[in-house]
């Protein structure tokens, strides 16, 4: 039994170290599509934390694993600091497709997922059935694509769920910061049209496309 333990614990140090590896890989990969260099650092907390065991997630949780005080750095990084986000997003599509992009059944899952939000100043938000509250409410829905495999899963891709009203409205468009050739696609618009689907994006498409 101790021999046992020795050895699970050992294997588990091993896989401790090959994430820490993968994630310095991943957060020097990023570099490039930060306009300054100090919301970098925070970006690699953030990703830790996000990576962490805490049950909840949130600015609070991550600041706290990160040690600090406050989520104020994360908060910043999150709402203020100059980064490429698209890019950033296809950093981590090919990380993750070389990672595990060899392995023998590679599936991409999409699934619609909502979040409760107040006001009416984000793309996508109004009135609607919301998953999460099992009602009718204000919130934002979004459709996200995991990359799954036999060793592991990662999210890869999500597009806000934006409602035919605000798209029709030039005027609340602009406001909302959503581009001109921007147009409504649910779930199930993404899973009838794999090309288009978050998966495919950066030649991502797994053997199968689940919903």
């Amino acid at each position: 039994m101790t021999q046992e333990i020795g050895e699970a614990a050992a294997a588990a140090m091993v896989e401790g170290e090959r994430a820490v590896a993968n994630l310095g890989v991943l957060h020097g990969r990023l570099r490039p599509w930060f306009a300054r260099v100090e919301p970098f650092g925070p970006a690699r907390k953030y990703l830790t934390g996000l990576m962490s065991d805490r049950p909840r997630k949130n600015g609070w949780t991550i600041a706290e694993h990160a040690g600090d005080r406050t989520p104020d750095r994360t908060q910043r990084l999150l709402n203020h600091a100059v980064w490429d986000h698209d890019q950033a997003q296809g950093v981590i599509r090919r990380f993750v497709v070389e990672q595990l992009g060899s392995q023998p059944l590679r599936v991409g899952a999409l699934d619609e997922s909502g979040q409760e939000k107040h006001g009416d100043a984000t793309a996508g938000v109004k009135r609607q059935y919301m998953g999460c509250a099992g009602r009718v409410a204000n919130g934002v829905n979004t459709v996200y694509c995991s990359y799954a495999a036999p060793g592991g899963h990662a999210l890869v891709g999500a597009r806000i769920d934006v409602p035919e009203e605000q798209l029709a409205d030039p005027g609340h468009r602009t406001v909302l910061g959503i581009g001109a050739g921007h147009s409504r696609r649910r779930c199930r618009d993404h899973a009838s049209d794999r090309p288009q689907a978050p998966a495919a994006v950066a030649g991502l498409l797994g053997d199968r496309l689940e919903r």
